[in-house]
């Protein structure tokens, strides 16, 4: 996987070719969609490369601001802050997207000076993401939050506390390892270091975790006694921190209470927007409001501009877009593989897309499809980004086509999901890709003899 997205829109691939040449003669991996052609990996590819980038260049430029696809992976970058706009022509960005510095590269490559700092930032990026990574293959970016439960210290003279010190460690342990997007460090690893002269920080970093959690017993008068806290590894800051004292025969009590505390501490701690996607969804699962309009935030650009591609409405997509959330919202206690969040949430997009078609009687066999009634406009009056492209199309095909090359999905999968014969489905995907490389064979003709003397 590249170290660097770059997004762009189609039209400007000339103009964007010298910056992607000059940041890989400069060291850096970057990775552009001129790298792949149509099929049907290409939506998988994409989403991809964008989550394993650890920066995202969105160019912006007259052609650019007006395509959903540019400012859906620019979001994208803003919400992960690794987001580095830069400006290639006098357009003016996106409301959304101006509190973003830009870079303006109007007029380079002519003078190196106005891309000094966008190469300073990307060093900045980039290593600082390596530096958090550990070592071996990243070819699959991990969506896990590493913690380690440390043996807790016996603060008493009493050796009968060494045992409960190790139970509540494994108590938490257990309680933890339920929670999706968290891997937990075994006992096996983090016990070692018990009665051992070495910093939290520094346990945290040998065994590869981001936050360690750690804590104490103390037994006196018939009362325990028990502290713990959460500690960030990358700069030793407390996310949360507890004590509790309790009679010493209430020791099942004392567990409970500290594991119930330390995952409303995770949660609190971290902050939603900085947890993995899996561990938000469990707690959205348990009801918790916060967390599922995390989730909204989270995945709302890309719903809204699937529904967008898939109706040509942006008003109905938007309708559509919000009636996905309110059915994700009464039906996610049931899903079962937090980590299958996004997929899931695209068949509920899909289902309620299709349950409008067929309201409409909008899905028709392909034997009943009259290619006369759609004939292919006039290129010079569409402009050539994709969305409006896709907007010419009848809407099975339209559904077909977003679905097999923006979504990656095979024609068996996308035929089960749309409830229609498989050769319908290729029907609909030919005529399709048919149309759309006629409107942009004309169009290329139409630029060629407008450039001609």
């Amino acid at each position: 996987m590249a170290e660097i997205f770059v997004s762009y829109a189609r039209n400007d691939v000339e103009r964007v070719r010298p910056l992607v040449e000059t940041l890989e003669a400069r060291g850096f991996s970057v990775w552009w969609d001129t790298r792949i052609g149509l099929g049907s990996s290409f939506g998988r590819e994409i989403e991809q490369q964008l989550e394993a980038a650890s920066a995202v260049i969105v160019v912006w430029s007259e052609s650019s601001v007006d395509s959903d696809w540019v400012r859906e992976e620019a979001d994208e970058g803003l919400r992960r802050e690794i987001l580095l706009p830069v400006r290639i022509d006098g357009c003016r960005i996106p409301l959304g997207f101006r509190r973003a510095q830009t870079a303006d590269l109007i007029g380079w490559p002519a003078s190196d000076d106005a891309l000094a700092p966008i190469i300073t930032r990307l060093t900045q990026l980039v290593g600082a993401r390596g530096a958090l990574e550990p070592a071996g293959d990243d070819s699959t970016p991990s969506t896990e939050m590493v913690i380690a439960v440390l043996a807790f210290a016996n603060r008493s003279n009493d050796p009968d506390i060494e045992f409960l010190c190790e139970g509540i460690a494994e108590e938490l342990m257990n309680v933890l390892f339920k929670l999706p997007g968290l891997r937990v460090s075994s006992a096996t690893d983090t016990f070692r270091y018990k009665g051992k002269d070495v910093g939290i920080t520094d346990i945290g970093r040998q065994l590869g975790a981001e936050i360690v959690l750690e804590g104490s017993v103390q037994k006196a008068q018939g009362r325990l006694a028990v502290s713990a806290r959460l500690v960030k590894v990358a700069d030793g800051h407390t996310l949360w921190s507890y004590r509790i004292i309790r009679k010493g025969d209430d020791i099942f009590s004392i567990q409970a209470e500290i594991a119930r505390e330390a995952v409303d501490g995770l949660r609190a701690g971290l902050g939603l927007y900085r947890s993995p996607e899996a561990l938000v969804v469990g707690f959205a699962r348990t009801g918790d409001r916060n967390a599922f309009a995390e989730l909204v935030q989270r995945r709302q650009s890309w719903i809204r501009n699937l529904m967008r591609r898939c109706c040509g409405d942006p008003t109905l997509a938007d309708d559509l877009a919000q009636q996905v959330f309110l059915q994700a919202w009464r039906k996610i206690s049931h899903l079962r593989q937090p980590d299958r969040f996004g997929p899931w949430l695209k068949r509920l997009a899909i289902n309620l897309w299709l349950q409008h078609l067929r309201a409409n009687d909008a899905l028709r066999d392909a034997a009943e499809y009259d290619e006369a009634t759609q004939a292919p406009q006039d290129a010079t009056s569409v402009a050539m980004d994709l969305d409006h492209a896709l907007a010419t199309l009848s809407k099975p095909e339209r559904l077909c086509v977003v679905l097999s090359y923006r979504e990656g999905m095979t024609h068996a999968e996308i035929a089960e999901a749309v409830d229609v014969p498989l050769g319908t489905v290729k029907s609909h995907i030919r005529r399709g890709t048919q149309h759309l490389r006629q409107l942009l064979s004309a169009y290329r003709e139409t630029s060629q003899a407008e450039e001609s003397p």
